[in-house]
């Protein structure tokens, strides 16, 4: 018949009504993942392998093995600076993209031969290190950001 509409069965709205408030309560509860920051203007990813390969896999296990039971899980990314970008240069980089973080006391800053840096927030870590290796100097960035465990 013309103009007649046949109203919704009370039932099958209430799973609608509930499945809909799941979702919005699951969308409210889900923290997105902060992504590790991107290194400073003129470093390059590093090469798979060379002559900075071993210098920079042992750098890479000792980060895993000095902060991974503090902050679990960790992912890192190696790259090569130029000559002319100074340390304080990538400190600074770092302390620009991350803003309102903090200096990890269990960590010290070193500098020299390696030098490193730690910021964290709450179960959040970042950290950089710079060696030379086979005549490359070298960045490592160490972090859980992004990681799921």
């Amino acid at each position: 018949m013309p103009g007649l509409s046949v109203p919704a069965p009370r039932l099958y709205r209430w799973p609608v009504i509930v499945v809909g408030w799941a979702l919005l309560l699951l969308a409210a509860c889900t923290v997105p993942a902060t992504l590790m920051p991107s290194p400073p203007a003129g470093a390059q990813a590093l090469a798979p392998t060379g002559p900075h390969e071993t210098r920079t896999d042992l750098q890479v296990a000792d980060l895993y093995a000095r902060y991974g039971p503090h902050f679990g899980r960790l992912q890192s990314a190696s790259y090569s600076l130029p000559a002319d970008l100074a340390w304080a240069d990538v400190e600074a980089h770092y302390d620009q993209a991350l803003r309102g973080w903090k200096a990890d006391a269990r960590f010290p800053p070193r500098s020299g031969k390696l030098a490193s840096r730690t910021w964290v927030k709450g179960r959040q870590v970042l950290v950089i290190e710079q060696f030379d290796a086979g005549g490359t100097r070298v960045l490592v960035v160490g972090s859980n950001l992004g990681v799921r465990d």
